[in-house]
């Protein structure tokens, strides 16, 4: 009987996210078919103790008679995914709905790519348990052509960022040859890092050499594959969509094979070019039934958003369709040279909704060409790797953050099956399908 009577204590305090006492800080979840990230190898009957928030380890020969056991009855277990270009600005309210459609998405861990000093203390809030929700690396505020103008404002707003203590910078287009050497050399004297787009005067070749972390949207490639095939930089539009009609398929891979030397990772948010270019019309986009989660006004701006770009007298649907082919091409190539890939999906912009955007862009990779391991590792191992120990997130191991999904059916055979999902564990708090739910009801 005092069995039973702690069991129901245990789903009543992860039900309700109620801080369980420390006898309760250790337990086991046996019985599931945890999936191997690096091979695909599913390993059945797998048994994962956690405690205090941590993986103390993978089938534990003994584990203490006071740890509460949780049956996963053989469901699929891959770690939590994440969202390595999103974005967390706006109120207190919305921030926290955007975190909480991240969490009910089995996104566990997030790398804001647009930081503010309020970044800071949520920051600490959510990596530390104080506060529920996805694991969080923010970048300091934007570093652009409006906001550096010279070399010398490029030293102080990198050397004020450190000293912040953001975790690395976002760079937004227009930086000149000279602020953004000034960016670089800043970084990289005082350890820090810098990721996202590309500035016109730079390019991508340039960026690359330099030792950006990341290159988000896919930045700056069709421009540089445009001119390689003979085109002219008269129009870029939207992320090179004016260009992409004049790459030729040859130049892709002799792109990405005389880039894949350096140390750089990519982030395409795929979904969010498709909102834009699909030939679907925006009737059917709006359609999505993850949009009630969202505020009306923020998803009538995706509307308006989208529309202008289809009001746009260069944008024609062959133009829409080369542009997703390439951008499809380019990702299988990358995938096919080793150059590691990110999952991100650049929510909560057009038409992406925290999450649920996350889901859409793993079918979209495997749409491109990636099998559905490959497609995952994007979103788990590729992102332990990235880190490079300094955060544990993306692997299911022993000393990692206890952060993993649990799946009603196996993605290696349906990437799809990733939106299925039974459970959440983060940071060592089970999140069954009811408080998911619930989660979820509440943000309608």
């Amino acid at each position: 009987m005092k069995k039973l009577k702690t069991l129901i204590i245990f789903f009543l305090s992860f039900s309700f996210q109620v801080q369980s006492d420390p006898a309760n800080d250790v337990w086991l979840l046996e019985d599931v078919s945890l999936i191997d990230m690096q091979t695909g190898t599913v390993h059945k009957k797998a048994r994962i103790l956690f405690k205090n928030g941590l993986i103390e380890s993978i089938n534990p020969s003994k584990v203490q008679p006071s740890a509460i056991r949780i049956s996963g009855n053989g469901r699929w277990v891959i770690p939590g995914l994440s969202e390595m270009h999103a974005h967390i600005t706006g109120t207190p309210k919305y921030t926290d709905r955007i975190l909480n459609l991240f969490i009910a998405h089995g996104v566990t861990n997030i790398r804001g790519m647009l930081g503010q000093p309020e970044h800071l203390k949520l920051r600490e809030h959510l990596n530390t348990g104080k506060k529920l929700g996805p694991y969080l690396v923010t970048s300091g505020p934007s570093v652009n052509g409006n906001s550096v103008k010279t070399p010398k404002e490029a030293i102080k707003k990198i050397t004020a960022q450190v000293k912040a203590g953001y975790d690395f910078h976002k760079i937004h287009p227009g930086l000149s040859k000279e602020s953004y050497k000034a960016v670089v050399e800043t970084a990289k004297e005082l350890n820090s890092s810098w990721a996202g787009h590309i500035s016109a005067e730079v390019g991508i070749i340039e960026t690359v050499r330099a030792g950006q972390a990341t290159i988000d949207h896919l930045d700056g490639f069709i421009e540089e594959l445009a001119v390689r095939s003979g085109g002219e930089l008269t129009n870029r539009g939207f992320f090179g969509f004016a260009l992409a009609e004049h790459v030729k398929d040859e130049a892709i891979g002799k792109l990405v094979k005389e880039l894949s030397t350096h140390n750089y990772a990519l982030v395409p948010t795929e979904t969010l070019m498709f909102n834009f270019a699909t030939d679907k019309p925006t009737a059917e986009l709006l359609k999505n039934p993850a949009h009630k989660w969202m505020p009306s006004n923020v998803v009538n701006n995706w509307k308006n958003s989208r529309e202008s770009f289809w009001n746009n007298d260069g944008v024609t649907p062959a133009r829409a369709k080369r542009f997703l082919e390439v951008r499809a091409k380019l990702l299988k190539e990358f995938q096919a040279q080793g150059t590691p890939i990110l999952l991100g999906s650049d929510a909560p912009q057009v038409f992406n909704v925290p999450g649920d955007a996350i889901h859409k862009e793993l079918s979209l990779m495997v749409d491109a060409g990636l099998t559905p391991l490959q497609a995952l590792q994007t979103g788990t191992i590729n992102v332990n790797r990235f880190y490079q120990g300094k955060h544990l997130v993306g692997k299911i191991a022993k000393g990692m953050r206890a952060d993993l999904v649990l799946l009603n059916n196996n993605p290696l055979e349906n990437i799809k099956h990733t939106r299925d999902i039974h459970a959440v564990v983060i940071g060592g708090k089970l999140l069954d399908r009811a408080e998911l739910d619930r989660i979820l009801k509440a943000l309608e």
